[in-house]
């Protein structure tokens, strides 16, 4: 079976809409994530990942410690913003996030994220569709 087959086999709506679709996930764990030689790695890993799939990305968001978050409108230096912030405060719990969703609230196969703490390391954990 190829995945034309198994497109076939996903239910849709009555517009012809997939309901449900296929992603590629991976997480990947740092020991000692929240050291800043780890969280470069880490960083590595996601500017990987938008090489791969920038051009579907919409959305951001990231955060450090205590401090507030709100998703932005994606752009090319988000990545150089997420990268200052996590190499600021080493030893601090934070995440950052990346959405291809015209909208927040609908469903897209390109999302990334991350999340760091002292006591549990760290996940980088992407899900792409087709890039």
């Amino acid at each position: 079976m190829n995945a034309g087959d198994l497109m076939k086999l996903l239910p849709y709506s009555e517009e012809g809409v997939p309901l449900l679709d296929f992603a590629l996930i991976g997480s990947f764990f740092f020991r000692d994530g929240h050291t800043v030689e780890r969280r470069k790695l880490l960083l590595a890993c996601l500017e990987r990942y938008v090489e791969l799939c920038g051009d579907q990305l919409r959305h951001y968001a990231v955060k450090i410690g205590d401090g507030r978050t709100k998703w932005k409108a994606y752009r090319p230096d988000a990545v150089s913003v997420i990268s200052r912030k996590f190499l600021k405060d080493e030893g601090s719990t934070g995440y950052f996030r990346l959405t291809g969703g015209e909208e927040l609230e609908i469903a897209t196969p390109y999302f990334c994220h991350a999340i760091v703490a002292p006591e549990s390391g760290e996940v980088f954990s992407p899900s792409t569709g087709t890039c």
